[in-house]
C-alpha cells in the first residue's frame, strides 16, 4: 500500500520552489538627525514612615460601633486593610479568606471545605 503524500506539505514545497514572494517591512529611514535633550530636571520628593502602619488598622467600627482604637477594644479582630487586598490582587471572600484564622467556605466547585 502507498501512503500519499499530505495536501499541505505539496503546497509549501511548491511555493517554495516558485520562488513565493514574502512580504517584508522595509527599516523607515531618520528624516531628520536627533538632537541632545536637555536633561529632566524632576522636583525632589521624600518617603516618610511617620504615619506608616503598614497592613494594620488602627482604628476600628466593628467592636463598639464607635470609632475606636482598636487596642481600646476588648475583642480580638482580624483586620483586613482595602491596601492588603489591593496590593495582594484579593477580589472575593474566598480569597480574604485565606487570611483569616478559622474561616472557609463549602463550594464544592472550588473543592474547598469550611474551617
Amino acid at each position: 500500500m502507498k501512503k500519499s503524500t499530505p495536501p499541505f506539505i505539496l503546497t509549501t514545497l511548491l511555493a517554495a520552489a516558485t520562488g513565493f514572494p514574502l512580504l517584508a517591512q522595509t527599516a523607515a529611514t531618520p528624516t531628520t538627525t536627533p538632537t541632545k535633550a536637555e536633561a529632566v530636571l524632576l522636583t525632589p520628593f521624600e518617603v516618610t514612615s511617620a504615619k506608616d502602619t503598614g497592613y494594620s488598622a488602627t482604628e476600628t467600627l466593628s467592636g463598639t460601633r464607635l470609632k475606636t482604637r482598636i487596642e481600646d477594644t476588648g475583642v480580638a479582630e482580624t483586620i483586613i486593610t482595602p491596601d492588603f487586598m489591593r496590593d495582594l490582587g484579593l477580589t472575593s471572600l474566598d480569597e480574604v479568606f485565606k487570611f483569616v484564622p478559622n474561616t472557609g467556605t463549602d463550594d464544592p466547585q472550588l473543592g474547598t471545605t469550611a474551617g
